[in-house]
């Protein structure tokens, strides 16, 4: 399932569980990639890719929090 997706059957169904289940099955492929792959490695298409997954995951998790209401750590 995609990001609109969930959000879409969220929505319709009134069912918010659809999108934290997005999301935790999101966070768990996000933490599994992490722990498998450095980030920052030397060369620098990678890096660059790798870079972009990271940011693009954590805009994703954070609009999936905020339309559940729920606000997110600025810093840990």
């Amino acid at each position: 399932m995609k990001f609109p997706d969930a959000i879409r059957l969220a929505t319709e169904t009134l069912r918010p569980h659809f999108l934290c289940l997005y999301l935790y099955e999101l966070a768990g492929e996000f933490s599994a990639f992490y722990t498998a792959d450095k980030v920052a490695v030397d060369d620098p298409a990678i890096r660059a890719r790798r870079l972009l997954l990271c940011a693009r995951t954590l805009v994703t998790l954070e609009t999936g929090l905020h339309l559940l209401g729920l606000r997110t750590l600025k810093r840990m």
